[in-house]
């Protein structure tokens, strides 16, 4: 049974954790065209073959099946680079998840955490940018054959370390093994990230970032050497000289760093090689624990290179006038009472409801003497991710996602411009599962990348329980405004896969991809319908087994919702309801 059939009696604490593009239709579920594992395998073969045979020809014609033409690549969409702004791609966090919880004396306390996040393109996308999809599900594959290989050990490690510490008196010790990915830049040609690893259960204590780069349109990676108009040398002097400009404290143990770096290469395929990321806001180079610094636990170390500094090729500069969005990972918590006015810098506070509760009444955001809260209950264990959205107009916000019960999210979110902290207010989504109709392997949740399109899930019975998702853009209040014209379905509730039919003739209107109404017709009695797209409200749009859409228009919008005065129950069979 599906796992979302359980979730509205789980906690937050096991729920997982993310319109300037036009003529798309975001998060389009193509069911029929479904492939068994043996086809994807067969086809892969096919794109691997072709590739090696037509080494020397157009990109264009190197994607697809064995002797693709140009015209069979202007349908699947490959994008030209005149073409990318109109399509720019939106990403998704793919995670293999679990927590190990013990129960001393009937107490529930988290034990391990087992979290592997994995960068993918949303499935509407990946025959745009076949090239970085490739790349980017290798690397979904690697930690989910981590995950299987490692996770029973880890739980069954876990247990026995619980009941050890459990024996002896001890607080139970919590493991983990993450692996965050962290956005940095994803709005124009290049897309910039880095993994954020920390270990404590297969090494005394883990925690390093390693960068990633690659030209969206081409999947390539992004060398160093192209990005930069310097010699290796020259580099290394800017890093020294930023390193203990940045880290005064750290004068004494970095003065071996000239050395440490002498041997690094742009085009090193191994060993010695740089740690960097594109970002919004330069080039970041990662030093993690004892690159640079010897026998120090935290010895890891950051330094950036601006986009306007005359070392960095100008086609690799970031336009930020558009507006962007990252993800932010320097918005710890602490509990309201430790807030003093002083940092200068900013700071998120929850207040909890009760001392020692997990729950809490209210969260703020803090810059120095000035503070902004938002009043309103939730679990703060549940925090989850924490973006800055920044509009082409140079408005700012942190948008914080908390999880809440029957796999929904709560927004809040703080506007920060010149860092004057203002509560803007909250809004309600839900997990949405992209990509589960598509590949149930690699559901996901979206994340930020443009504040003109960002996406959101949210979820409904309008054909038995289903979720969706769709764009939005800030809107004048700082909030989520949606901005699309419709909202895709990626998951529809069913018992053991059962398909959703018709139990009687039902009056519909046919619609194309873009929703226009092209006639009328009765759907028959015994037809398979697929639930497609929606308003979220007024109307959902099915797919038939011929590929045609139809549109039922709801005469009722509240329980129990109906379709020309008749309730659904009446009108469909295997209609499921999660919860």
């Amino acid at each position: 049974m599906k796992k979302k059939f359980l979730a509205a009696l789980l906690s937050c604490s096991i729920i997982l954790s993310g319109c300037s593009l036009s003529d798309i239709n975001l998060g389009k579920n193509d069911t029929s065209s479904e492939e068994s594992d043996e086809d994807k395998d067969s086809s892969k073969e096919d794109v691997d073959k072709d590739e090696s045979d037509d080494k020397d020809s157009d990109q264009d014609s190197e994607i697809g099946e064995d002797e693709q033409s140009s015209d069979d690549n202007e349908t699947k969409g490959v994008i030209d680079p005149a073409d990318f702004e109109a399509n720019k791609p939106v990403f998704k966090i793919v995670q293999q998840y679990d927590r190990q919880y013990e129960y001393p004396d009937g107490q529930i306390t988290l034990a391990g955490e087992y979290d592997l996040e994995s960068l993918m393109l949303l499935d509407e996308y990946k025959d745009m940018y076949p090239e970085l999809d490739s790349v980017l599900r290798q690397r979904a594959d690697e930690n989910r054959q981590r995950y299987n290989d490692e996770i029973e050990d880890f739980s069954n490690d876990v247990a026995t370390r619980a009941d050890s510490d459990t024996a002896q008196g001890k607080s139970i010790h919590n493991y983990w093994v993450k692996n965050q990915v962290i956005v940095l830049r994803s709005n124009n040609r290049y897309l910039g990230y880095y993994e954020m690893v920390q270990d404590n259960w297969t090494t005394g204590y883990l925690y390093e970032r390693n960068g990633y780069n690659y030209d969206i349109i081409t999947g390539q990676e992004v060398k160093l050497g192209d990005v930069l108009n310097i010699s290796e040398d020259e580099l290394n002097t800017i890093l020294c000289e930023r390193l203990r400009q940045d880290y005064p404290e750290d004068a004494d143990e970095l003065e071996g760093a000239e050395d440490a770096l002498k041997d690094y290469k742009y085009d090193a395929e191994s060993g010695d090689t740089y740690n960097w990321c594109l970002s919004y806001d330069g080039i970041h180079f990662f030093f993690n624990e004892e690159t640079l610094v010897k026998g120090s636990l935290f010895g890891n170390h950051e330094a950036v290179i601006s986009y306007d500094e005359d070392c960095v090729n100008e086609e690799y500069a970031y336009d930020t006038s558009k507006g962007y969005c990252y993800r932010r990972t320097d918005l710890t918590p602490d509990t309201i009472d430790r807030y003093s006015g002083g940092y200068s810098g900013l700071a998120l506070y929850i207040t909890p409801e009760e001392e020692g509760s997990d729950y809490a009444s209210a969260l703020s955001i803090a810059y120095e003497d000035q503070i902004a809260t938002i009043d309103e209950y939730y679990d703060a264990t549940c925090i989850k991710n924490k973006y800055d959205i920044v509009t082409p107009e140079g408005r700012e916000y942190v948008y914080i996602t908390i999880a809440g019960f029957d796999n929904s999210l709560e927004l809040f979110v703080f506007e920060v411009t010149d860092n004057k902290p203002k509560a803007c207010g909250t809004a309600w989504f839900s997990y949405a599962e992209i990509g589960y109709m598509i590949d149930p392997d690699y559901e996901g949740e979206a994340i930020p990348s443009d504040p003109s399109a960002m996406v959101f899930g949210n979820g409904s019975d309008l054909m038995g329980s289903v979720s969706y998702y769709g764009k939005y853009k800030v809107g004048e209040d700082g909030l989520p405004t949606f901005c699309g014209d419709f909202q895709t379905i990626s998951w529809v509730c069913s018992f053991e896969g059962a398909d959703i039919k018709t139990k009687a003739d039902i009056d519909a209107e046919i619609v194309d991809e873009n929703g226009a109404v092209t006639d009328k017709t009765t759907v028959a009695t015994g037809t398979v319908v697929i639930p497609y797209r929606t308003d979220g409200d007024k109307f959902i749009d099915c797919k038939l087994e011929d590929g045609s859409i139809v549109r039922f228009t709801f005469s009722s919008t509240s329980y129990p919702r109906s379709i020309n005065g008749t309730e659904m129950n009446d009108l469909f069979e295997n209609l499921c309801f999660a919860g």
